[in-house]
């Protein structure tokens, strides 16, 4: 059996909200509302469903992706434009037949035990069903009058009165044959209430009284009516992560938050009714490089603003890889994200400027040596050979000199290969004549730069660089990743971990971008950028007890939404809009890479949210994914660091405001408690493009205060 879920309107009475989100993805007890809908088909075994889209149509796709992660798979119907409930129905004929199918609105939520409803339907041979209830105010909505046989008498739409033998509709499911699906919508009906199907040859099934004491209304089952309870999980028992997902991977209920904003990941196992005794809190940070980590740095920012009780300094956790690994060293050094972007233009006290040579330190080097190195090899190369062969093979020569003699006394060119082929084989077997490719410089940059900024930093703020001195000092852990070029595997410092390094020798160990810097070799070993083998190291975190898990990855795959058309006229495809490939290989590169971090992170989350033995909960923040302005800025640009860093304020300033009362009660089982005001002030001036003013905002401190949650 199929199903088709109505989720095209726009949802008018319910504005502002659906001017910025679709109606069936508000959330209603920490679920959307089209979930409830789901799990009504699903616990009645229907698994093929489609979905009519319309009104932010791209959202829904988004959240729900093919339906694997709910145990449905979706199929989706785009309608522009809109068809209503009819036409919806009339266009998905094809995927309709054969058989019997329901149709359910994405906003209905009821206790309804469908496969009752399914079986009353067959057994009364009724070419439709619908499912009723009775409401007192049934004139506001609609109502349908019906027979003692429980046979659909007449569409009354909405009377001034409601006749008392009338059951109004709670929910317009119906089940029906794909004949009916073609004659109901045949004659163009537009809309539920205006059916072409004969009202004598539609059946009544009334919802269970469950549902009306939920609703208040009074009423005893009819003999003879289905007793319909309820048989799906309730929401405590549904899979409780929240907003956006992987399009098609992740199980687990989905709410996608506005395309404008950053989509915020939650992965909550935890019971919220609970308040966590001595909890753990943990930061992960992610890459980025300089753009990233400045983006990054304005968002963990605008966090800091929302916090009042304990700020992103007052941690307990913090992990860094790659850019993240400097800004997690500064945290728990606990310099705060206001001083690490006053650092980036030269007005924090306690930091020195961190300028555009500590980030491009030429190879210089490399690019002098190896050029000269590779010279030299193969100037040595014919004697080095020669030699070889000389100690390698004394018999060699004895036997090449016969030869050569014999040669001499009749020379023949069948004796002169006689005395070339040992030659050959000789030299042939000692060395490969030097590649050019082997000499090429293992990076453009050195970033052995950035560790001195960070150690002589350290050393001016009188802070500790060991990870053990550090943590016994300030009581919080750090932790650093990188890989080991050479096993390639991956490398964790930290206090109760690799703790031969220094702190800045870790972090220049996790931001050896490959090509870009070469590798750190400290100790002796090579060490590449961490974002190599794990784009987050939340498993670090949840590893050493991390209860709750605040995660901020900056790369994040563009949403290029590029329509294709066939134009009759020239007898081609055309697309409105510019594809990325137009735009050349760094763009195509930049997609590529940000695709592959991105997907790498879902994938982990996944992983979380299928763990029994997890019981904690994750928030994953990261840009938006329509934001063009943050994918077209280089990653690599030191110029654009305070424009990035604008950009991520703004970001999560907007994301947390939207999902705030998804966050708030997440925060506070961990003693954390937000307030919006902060932000909300500073938000009128971060929003242009004056970046003099957005600095005010990002340089102020807000002050902690101490507040505790009840």
């Amino acid at each position: 059996m199929k199903a088709i879920i109505l989720a095209a309107g726009f949802g008018r009475r319910l504005r502002p909200l659906t001017d910025r989100i679709p109606k069936p993805l508000i959330a209603v007890a920490g679920h959307p509302m089209i979930a409830y809908a789901m799990a009504v088909l699903r616990a009645a075994g229907i698994r093929d469903v489609l979905i009519n889209l319309h009104h932010f149509g791209d959202q829904i796709r988004a959240a729900l992706g093919d339906g694997s992660a709910y145990g449905l798979s979706i199929t989706y119907s785009e309608e522009d434009p809109i068809l209503d409930t009819g036409g919806a129905i009339k266009k998905a004929e094809p995927f309709l037949r054969p058989g019997t199918f329901v149709a359910m609105n994405a906003d209905t939520i009821i206790d309804l035990r469908l496969a009752d409803v399914i079986a009353w339907h067959r057994q009364q041979r009724a070419l439709a069903t619908m499912v009723l209830r009775p409401d007192p105010h049934a004139a506001r909505f609609g109502v349908i009058e019906i027979d003692t046989s429980g046979r659909i008498r007449r569409f009354l739409g909405r009377p001034q009165t409601s006749p008392s033998h009338c059951a109004p509709s709670c929910l317009r499911a119906s089940t029906c044959s794909s004949q009916t699906c073609s004659t109901t919508c045949s004659r163009g009906a537009s809309a539920s209430t205006r059916s072409p199907i004969p009202p004598c040859s539609m059946r009544a099934a009334r919802c269970s009284d469950t549902f009306s004491r939920a609703t208040g209304a009074s009423w005893t089952p009819t003999p003879g009516w289905p007793r319909v309870v309820a048989s799906w999980p309730a929401p405590a028992r549904l899979p409780q992560r929240i907003n956006h997902i992987d399009k098609s991977r992740h199980r687990g209920l989905s709410f996608f938050s506005d395309r404008r904003r950053v989509g915020i990941t939650i992965v909550q196992k935890s019971d919220l009714r609970v308040r966590k005794k001595d909890p753990k809190i943990a930061l992960v940070l992610a890459g980025g490089a300089i753009t990233g980590a400045a983006f990054k740095v304005g968002g963990l920012k605008a966090l800091d603003d929302f916090l009042v009780n304990r700020k992103t300094t007052e941690l307990d956790t913090y992990v860094g890889l790659s850019a993240g690994a400097v800004l997690a060293a500064a945290l728990a050094a606990g310099i705060s994200p206001a001083e690490m972007l006053k650092s980036l233009d030269g007005k924090s006290d306690e930091l020195t400027r961190f300028r555009a040579f500590d980030f491009y330190s030429p190879n210089v080097r490399e690019f002098v040596e190896r050029p000269i190195e590779y010279v030299l090899a193969v100037g040595l190369f014919l004697p080095g050979l020669l030699g070889d062969a000389v100690r390698g093979a004394p018999g060699v020569i004895e036997d090449i000199g016969k030869r050569l003699r014999k040669y001499l006394r009749h020379p023949r060119p069948a004796l002169m290969r006689e005395v070339l082929v040992p030659v050959v084989e000789a030299l042939q077997n000692r060395r490969l004549f030097p590649s050019a490719l082997d000499y090429l410089p293992s990076g453009f940059f050195d970033n052995s730069s950035i560790e001195r900024y960070i150690r002589r930093n350290f050393a001016r703020a009188r802070l500790s660089n060991d990870f053990r001195l550090l943590h016994r000092r300030t009581k919080r852990e750090l932790y650093i990743g990188a890989m080991n070029l050479d096993s390639a595997e991956r490398a964790i410092f930290g206090h109760d971990e690799d703790a031969s390094v220094t702190i800045s020798q870790a972090v220049q160990a996790s931001t050896a971008l490959p090509g870009f810097y070469k590798p750190a070799r400290i100790r002796g070993i090579d060490y590449v950028d961490g974002g190599v083998r794990r784009t987050a190291n939340i498993d670090v975190a949840i590893e050493h007890g991390a209860d709750l898990v605040i995660c901020y990855n900056p790369f994040r795959p563009f949403s290029n939404r590029v329509r294709t058309r066939f134009d009759r006229a020239t007898g081609t495809y055309v697309r409105d809009g510019d594809a990325l490939a137009d735009s050349g290989v760094l763009t195509i590169m930049n997609q590529v890479f940000r695709t592959l971090l991105h997907s790498r992170l879902q994938y982990g989350l996944r992983q979380y949210q299928d763990d029994p033995n997890f019981r904690g909960d994750i928030i994953v923040m990261e840009p938006k994914e329509t934001d063009r302005h943050f994918f077209q800025l280089n990653a690599l640009a030191y110029w654009e660091r305070l424009r990035a860093a604008q950009l991520g304020y703004v970001s999560v300033s907007e994301s947390i405001e939207q999902n705030y009362d998804l966050i708030k009660p997440i925060l506070e089982r961990y003693g954390l408690t937000m307030t919006r005001r902060e932000v909300r002030q500073g938000m009128g001036r971060m929003r242009g493009e004056d970046l003099a003013e957005a600095s005010e905002v990002l340089f102020r401190e807000v002050p902690r205060r101490n507040l505790s949650v009840a």
